[in-house]
């Protein structure tokens, strides 16, 4: 047989291969160890092949694998109401936790982690405890993969006019700083990382005190600083 048809029929059939490989790899982005490939591949995540392992340097490619303590919300905006305050807290719990949770990570919040941050006089109320150490010390102790801590830096409301109708709107705006950390190789997933979300009602905006309007705003914020690293992986069925 001719050597050059041979070598011809070779380079076909390899290019035939790759164009396979391709497609199947376009066709299904989110199935590999039940992982989304893009978040191996993101900065957060070597970009290797991991050969069909269910965990990578310690940590579970699964969402159900994987053991996340949600830390409670810590209100650090200088809300003059405490019940205003408090509240906004709370919404940011919630939203924090049902992140997680819906993804389906074994989330590990409440009483347990409030009973472990007492008997450790870990005060989160207190700035000087918003550092890795101390986040690397709350996942030992209760032997999660990962922490979750956020902290809401501030809260406003703003009166003005929309620049057609001149009607009064009333903006709710709302800052965050998240944190996420990877309590096994004790290094920082996403750190200080800030995120700003904002609402308006311009609907009876002349009678809406506005802290309806924050409380709703809360949720955006606290779940943007953590939506990219948990879209990475596919939810659990």
């Amino acid at each position: 047989m001719n050597k050059h048809f041979i070598s011809t029929a070779a380079v076909l059939t390899l290019i035939g291969i790759t164009c396979t490989a391709t497609i199947a790899l376009t066709a299904h982005p989110q199935e590999q160890d039940g992982v989304d490939i893009r978040l191996k591949k993101s900065k957060d995540r070597p970009d290797v092949d991991n050969g069909g392992r269910d965990s990578y340097g310690g940590l579970p490619l699964r969402a159900q694998d994987t053991k996340v303590v949600v830390l409670p919300v810590i209100n650090g905006s200088g809300e003059k109401d405490e019940r205003q305050r408090y509240d906004q807290a709370v919404k940011g719990d919630q939203e924090l936790q049902k992140v997680f949770s819906e993804r389906g990570f074994d989330v590990i919040a409440g009483q347990a982690v409030h009973r472990m941050l007492i008997d450790n006089e870990i005060d989160l109320t207190n700035e000087e405890y918003w550092n890795r150490a101390t986040l690397y010390k709350v996942g030992k102790k209760l032997g999660a993969h990962l922490v979750v801590f956020v902290v809401i830096d501030n809260v406003e409301q703003v009166r003005q006019f929309t620049p057609v109708t001149k009607d009064q709107e009333l903006v709710g705006k709302v800052r965050c700083r998240t944190w996420v950390i990877d309590a096994v190789n004790e290094r920082a997933i996403i750190a200080s990382k800030k995120t700003e979300a904002s609402s308006k009602n311009f609907i009876f905006a002349e009678a809406d005190s506005g802290a309806r309007l924050i409380r709703n705003t809360v949720p955006k914020a606290v779940k943007s600083g953590v939506e990219e690293f948990v879209n990475g992986y596919r939810k659990s069925r």
